[in-house]
Order: C-alpha cells, then structure tokens, then sequence
C-alpha cells in the first residue's frame, strides 16, 4: 500500500517499517519465511527467519518499484522469482538498459541470487526498456516460467522451459494474430502501442498451455474506445501465436489481476477498477462478484482451499473476503478424484485437493530424491483420502504426507479380500 506494508497474524495487523508498500512473497509452508520491497530507499526486506538472503546486496541498486512481482514455485517453496526494473545507477555492478529476472534458492543461498539474462543481442523494443509487470509459474510443471515485460512501443510475454535459464518469446510487441473465441477473423489488429501493459498471467493448475493474461488501461483503437475487448486474452496453445478475446461481460476498465482457482470448469476471477469479475468455462461471458464489496479498485486476489474463501485487497478500502458458492474437485457433490491409472513416482512436493485412488496393478511411490535439499512434502487438504485398491502398491520413501488445513486429512485406506 501506499505508506508501508503490514503483516497480518493472530488477528493483528503491525507495520513492517518499511516505506511504499509493494507485492510481497511468503513461504507457504513456513509463513515467519518473507520476503517484501521497499521502493522507496530500493531495499529488499527479509523476515529473521531468512536474514541470510540479505546477502543478495547486489540487488539493492534501484530495482525495485511499485508493483514489482514475487511468484514462488509450487513444488518448492523454498525457490522464488522477481522482477526488478531497469537500471542505468553508475554504483551498481552491473547496470542495463533492460529488465531482469532474479531466482533465489533460499535452500543454497550462499551461493546468492541468479540474475536470468534474456537473449544476447535483443534491442529494448524486443525486451522491453522498463519493467517486469508479472510473473506466473505453471503448477503442473515448475519449469515453465511465463514473464511479462512492459516495452517502449507496447507489451511482450516470455516464457521458459528450464525454470528460467532461457527465455523465448511467445507474444513480441509488433503484432500477434488474434481471433475471436468462435473463431472468426479478427476485428482489430494487435498492434502493442494500443494495448497498454500486461497486468497478470494465470495458467491452468492441469495445463500448461491454458494461459490468460489480462491488460491494464482501456481498449482504443483509431481514438475509439472499444467495449469488452483486449481486457483479457486466452490461448491453448501459446506457441502458436493464436490468442481468443476472453472479454465479454468486463468493463473498458483496468484489469489489475486474474486467478485461476482449481477443481471447478477453469474458474477464473479478475480484479479490476470496478470490483471482482467471474468466469468459467462454460460461461458466455463474465458476471460481476462483488457480492457486498464496495466498488473500487481491485489491487490483488487470493484464495485459500482450506476455507473455500476469495480474498481481494483494494486500494483505499482495505481488505475483503467471501466464500465462493462452487463445489470445488473432491467435495461433496463431486465425484473427483486423482487416479493412479500407470506407476507413477512423485518427487516434488505438491498441494493435493482431491482424494487419491491407486487402481489394482498399479504403484505410487512417493519419494524424496538422494540428496536434495528438501523433504517432498504432500499436503492433503481436509478429509481428503489414498485409497490403495486391492492389488495396488503406495511406497512412501524418505517423504512426508501431512494436513495442508486446520483439520486432518484422512489417512490411507488399504482394501483387501
């Protein structure tokens, strides 16, 4: 927020200290483990509890910015990413025209943050002269890391394979071909200046090539403002270059963030000047959620599947929360479940929300590799189940299968004769 950033724990609210307030990033399975930015003196913060990635001094060199993104890896939480701002500061080691992206691994962190260069050789229009505006790593492949820059002449979207060693292009800011969900050929070009900046990436829990991303500022095109178009974009395939309006129903208004929630038709809510926005799959169009939240400015979205409830942070009105009306994978009144069809071995860590069924035949082991550095962890969400089904194996080596909520899971059940 604009004067400081605060942390909330046992119903207390206390100010960090800090000056403008900016996107932070907590351990999910430490929360005394964060992580925030103050733009004002561009320094890094640290909770005690990682006092030693203080050591990332290289950093603290006008970076860091408002807005300026922090996305952790699902399968570890201990590994993070952010986007810092160009430079051009004489003290600083290695100043650039362009926009980085920073990793750190707070499991190896004498060994400091890694700095992701983009291709050698790429003028500012293709990588952007400013900012990194978000950043978004694909649940059911930690790997595949999308990042959105904000260029001189419009917006461009990257991602990578190998965890962010090495980026490639998906969207450049020239142009990009676009059609509408039925299909039909295309009513504007996609040209960058018109488009503003990308706000947000959200990606398919399941799929890593459903990606949407959403846009700031209002749509224009030949000084005409354009109702429900280029507010948020789809694709399925994001190296083909083909992208669907996924706009009807949003106002010509900022879209200033999209989360995708699992378990329920590809839910999505966007965050927008006006309030918060749903949509799923077999919608039309997307209907307005506000449900009692006052209409204002929509800074960020949150879910917890403990509670099944939808935070939203504004800017001015403090902080919101609602429980979302849909039957999620696993609940009563669903019949989903992960089935364990082939043998399969799990070595990352992971937030399970459905029961497990392992068929006959068939093996799950769950192991954490020779010498890695953290336990593969299972967090299982409450009630939900392993069935091992008569003639299926489960082998747990050198893991750990816990509660991911306030309750307990509920356990392993092993059929027989």
């Amino acid at each position: 927020m604009d004067n400081s950033s605060f942390k909330f724990e046992n119903d207390l609210w206390s100010n960090l200290g800090s000056g403008d307030g900016t996107i932070s990033y907590v351990n999910s399975e430490d929360p005394s483990k964060f992580i925030y930015a103050d733009p004002q003196v561009n320094e890094f913060e640290y909770s005690a509890a990682w006092s030693g990635i203080d050591n990332a001094d290289d950093l603290n060199c006008g970076d860091t910015y408002l807005g300026m993104p922090f996305e952790g890896s699902m399968g570890s939480p201990n590994m993070f990413y952010n986007g810092i701002s160009k430079h051009n500061s004489m003290s600083c080691s290695s100043p650039t025209q362009f926009a980085k992206i920073v990793s750190y691994d707070a499991d190896n962190i004498a060994d400091g943050p890694t700095i992701f260069n983009f291709p050698a050789g790429a003028s500012a229009e293709d990588l952007g002269t400013s900012n990194v505006t978000s950043i978004a790593v694909a649940e059911s492949n930690t790997d595949k890391v999308y990042v959105s820059l904000n260029a001189e002449y419009g917006w461009n979207l990257w991602v990578s394979g190998d965890a962010g060693n090495t980026f490639s292009p998906v969207i450049g800011t020239s142009s990009v071909d676009y059609d509408n969900e039925s299909g039909s050929s295309p009513n504007y070009p996609m040209t960058g200046p018109l488009h503003n900046k990308i706000s947000d990436i959200a990606i398919s829990s399941t799929d890593e090539t459903l990606v949407w991303i959403s846009f700031d500022g209002v749509s224009r095109y030949d000084n005409e403002y354009i109702e429900e178009k280029w507010r948020v974009l789809k694709t399925d395939s994001p190296g083909s270059g083909i992208w669907y309006d996924y706009s009807d129903g949003l106002p010509n208004l900022p879209v200033n963030t999209i989360l995708y929630v699992d378990g329920y038709k590809d839910l999505l809510f966007a965050g927008t000047d006006a309030g918060v926005y749903y949509r799923t799959n077999d919608m039309a169009q997307w209907e307005c959620f506000n449900n009692g939240l006052p209409l204002c400015l929509i800074t960020d979205l949150e879910f917890d599947y403990c509670t099944k409830e939808l935070y939203a942070s504004t800017f001015g009105r403090s902080v919101w929360k609602v429980k979302i009306p849909f039957n999620l994978a696993g609940e009563p009144g669903t019949d989903d479940e992960i089935v364990i069809t082939s043998d399969e071995t799990w070595t990352t860590s992971q937030d399970i929300r459905q029961s497990i069924r392992i068929l006959p035949g068939q093996h799950l082991r769950i192991e954490t590799p020779s010498g890695a550095s953290e336990t593969t962890t299972i967090n299982m969400l409450t009630d939900k189940k392993i069935y091992v089904e008569q003639g299926a194996r489960l082998t747990i080596d050198g893991a750990t299968i816990t509660n991911d909520c306030a309750g307990f899971w509920g356990g392993i059940e092993v059929w027989g004769d």
